[in-house]
């Protein structure tokens, strides 16, 4: 990914073009290689976090492939979506937060359909808004992850600016995130994507984007002896 790439985006969703473009590229619904990938890395026994569950479609998934002898934190702040999560996902850690790069009171927009997806942080309160407690990843009391999925509609970089212990700890292997490019662009952070493929290289993984140019792989590089 580089700058003339996002601003290629950036013109090709003005003009409508980028859906079809992604449709050419993934072969089929949008997330599946994203999701086939992101399920393979998951071993029995893995901590799993779940950042942006929503209601749940993915964490079902991880609690059957972590096994009885892993664990699932499910992070989701909008009410709506938590509870959905509550009653379907009890098998997993819930917690009731947003995270973000530091610990602070914000508000979360919902929508009446729970499994919209696009359930963002905004700085002030409206009439489609809920407060919602926003916490850094490194200062959860809980197991360090091995696996990440990070979906969290163009509050990726702060989610990950607040977890530098965690992204330097050795025990996590893989992340992945759905990119919200035209999000990051109505917040003024269009170049944010670069800032994340750098701030995980600096860390030692390896970054891959998805066919479709909105999904990004993190593995972490091997240690050499």
């Amino acid at each position: 990914m580089n700058a003339l790439t996002i601003k290629a985006r950036s013109a090709a969703r003005r003009i409508g073009l980028l859906p079809l473009i992604q449709r050419l590229r993934s072969n089929g619904p949008y997330e599946r290689e994203f999701g086939l990938a992101l399920l393979g890395a998951i071993r029995p026994g893995d901590v799993v976090w779940d950042v942006g569950a929503n209601i749940g479609l993915y964490t079902r998934q991880f609690i059957e492939r972590a096994g009885s002898s892993g664990k699932v934190i499910a992070f989701e702040p909008e009410p709506a979506c938590y509870e959905i999560l509550r009653r379907g996902c009890a098998q997993a850690t819930l917690v009731n937060v947003a995270l973000g790069e530091r610990a602070e009171r914000g508000f979360i927009e919902f929508h009446n359909e729970p499994g919209n997806g696009s359930h963002c942080i905004v700085s002030q309160p409206n009439d489609s808004s809920n407060p919602v407690t926003i916490v850094r990843g490194d200062d959860y009391d809980g197991p360090c992850p091995n696996v990440m999925k990070i979906d969290v509609e163009g509050f990726e970089e702060e989610v990950l600016m607040g977890m530098p212990r965690i992204l330097a700890n050795l025990r996590l292997r893989e992340i992945f995130l759905e990119v919200h490019f035209a999000q990051l662009e109505q917040r003024g952070k269009a170049t944010a994507p670069l800032r994340i493929e750098k701030m995980l290289r600096e860390h030692k993984f390896r970054t891959k984007w998805f066919r479709d140019r909105s999904h990004l792989q993190a593995i972490r590089h091997p240690s050499r002896s």
